[in-house]
């Protein structure tokens, strides 16, 4: 069973929607409610998991883009003052490089 952490406030957005003026004359329905809270819940435990997504994406970009920074200035010899300089900035870069997680193939 899949711990739901959304539920709670599921249930008081379901509730609410019987305060509105076009719902506040219907009686609620507790089912009805908690059917609803449910469904909601899953699309926020969604919109949640994809907000995490793509901060770890942006995560990863970042790296990636500076990984491309230094190797640029590297292969540019950019405030490079001598070579052993140049041998620390790219064992930098392999080193950022070996630390990436491989992306996963996906299959189209």
């Amino acid at each position: 069973m899949t711990t739901n952490l959304w539920i709670a406030e599921a249930r008081v957005i379901a509730a609410q929607c019987w305060r509105e003026p076009e719902t506040s004359m219907i009686e609620i329905d507790g089912r009805l409610a908690e059917t609803f809270a449910q469904r909601l819940s899953a699309w926020m435990d969604t919109a949640a998991q994809n907000d995490r997504n793509a901060e770890y994406w942006r995560g990863r970009a970042q790296v990636a883009e500076m990984t491309i920074d230094m190797a640029s200035r590297a292969l540019s010899g950019e405030n490079m003052t001598d070579q052993g300089e140049a041998f620390d900035v790219a064992s930098r870069i392999l080193a950022k490089v070996q630390k990436l997680d491989p992306i996963p193939h996906q299959p189209r």
